[in-house]
């Protein structure tokens, strides 16, 4: 029954399979679990240990085996409850590392559906939770003491981010998004703080808005690149995110970055379970910013950003142009190109959206 022990994950509503003498419940997480169980009066509760996070769900089913389900966070504790229906006279738990599913079986009288009016299908049904596109937390990167980079001109990240920023968030409330900025002003925040700001707010997307930097310039010193959190495959994405991990010096100006806490966030139980939809957002912007600014494509990439780490929902970082360039610093310092930028974001924000609700709203 005792799995492996975690120290935190999210725990997002199930999916619901139901046949005739069957309902199977499956939640999609990185285990196998930690859990305890009780089982009295029709009634199956189960505490899962070290949860960081969770979606509230309840449904209520009428179903001759499965009556209801709930999801509520208690403490450190994850607590689903099933109110078994009738007809349920067994079940089974599969604690695997990519899932943890509840199976129900019984034994339902022929004569039940004649008497009772209930229409069960024999093929499984699947119910799934809606998920949708609603708020969007922008992050302008850096920040206050933070300028970030800075270009042969003088021109500083952190004000390009903000700019653009400001930009966005008026481009997708247009589109009727609700959004968010994690700085509205020229003021310095913890690389932590931005993404818990995220989870406060229960964003649905998260992206933090950056410029480039090279210290030769080349040929190949220009264009866009987006990221999502992953491993890093080569020197340059690594020395991408060294850049941009280096704000973490003023978190901790009096001593080195703790031991580990880069290699840290690939553990993350959260970004891993949007791992897949975050790589997707990536690849879109990727082609939608490139296509609509001109700028050139150096692809999608992959590395272990900290101001990624632990947000619960799809997250990448999008580097917006080469600010030590003088051709894309002259660019990124316009405030007609600041418009133009943020249009195309907004596009493949739009794009992703589209993609994201036929997904997972309909099995596609």
């Amino acid at each position: 029954m005792i799995g492996l022990i975690l120290t935190s994950f999210v725990l997002n509503p199930p999916e619901i399979y139901k046949l005739r003498d069957t309902v199977k419940v499956t939640f999609f997480v990185n285990g196998p679990l930690k859990y305890e169980k009780q089982v009295e009066n029709y009634k199956i509760l189960i505490r899962f240990y070290g949860v960081d996070s969770v979606l509230s769900f309840s449904s209520k089913l009428s179903h001759p085996i499965l009556d209801g389900i709930s999801i509520k966070k208690q403490g450190n504790y994850g607590i689903l409850e099933l109110n078994l229906g009738v007809f349920c006279n067994k079940y089974r738990i599969e604690n695997k590392k990519k899932y943890f599913a509840i199976f129900l079986t019984g034994s339902i009288p022929d004569t039940l559906n004649k008497e009772k009016k209930i229409n069960i299908p024999q093929e499984i049904e699947t119910k799934r939770v809606i998920r949708k596109i609603k708020k969007i937390v922008i992050d302008p990167g850096h920040g206050g003491r933070d300028a970030g980079a800075i270009g042969r001109k003088g021109t500083k990240e952190k004000d390009v981010n903000l700019a653009v920023a400001k930009y966005l968030k008026k481009e997708l409330e247009k589109r009727g998004l609700e959004v968010y900025l994690t700085r509205e002003k020229d003021t310095f925040i913890t690389l932590g703080a931005r993404t818990r700001f995220a989870n406060r707010v229960g964003a649905d997307l998260f992206l933090s808005l950056h410029c480039n930097a090279s210290r030769r310039i080349t040929k190949t010193s220009n264009g866009v690149e987006v990221y999502f959190l992953s491993e890093a495959k080569t020197d340059w994405e690594r020395a991408v995110a060294a850049l941009e991990n280096a704000s973490l010096k003023y978190e901790f100006p009096e001593q080195k970055v703790p031991d580990g806490v880069i290699e840290a966030i690939l553990m993350d139980m959260a970004q891993a379970e949007f791992l897949y939809e975050s790589q997707k957002l990536a690849e879109i912007l990727q082609k939608t910013v490139s296509k609509n600014t001109g700028l050139a494509d150096r692809g999608m990439k992959q590395a272990g950003f900290y101001v990624l780490n632990g947000c619960y929902s799809p997250a990448v970082l999008i580097e917006m142009g080469f600010i030590t360039t003088p051709k894309e610093e002259k660019l990124l310092r316009s405030k007609s190109f600041q418009k133009k930028i943020a249009k195309a974001i907004a596009e493949g924000i739009l794009k992703f959206k589209e993609w994201f609700e036929k997904r997972n709203n309909f099995g596609k």
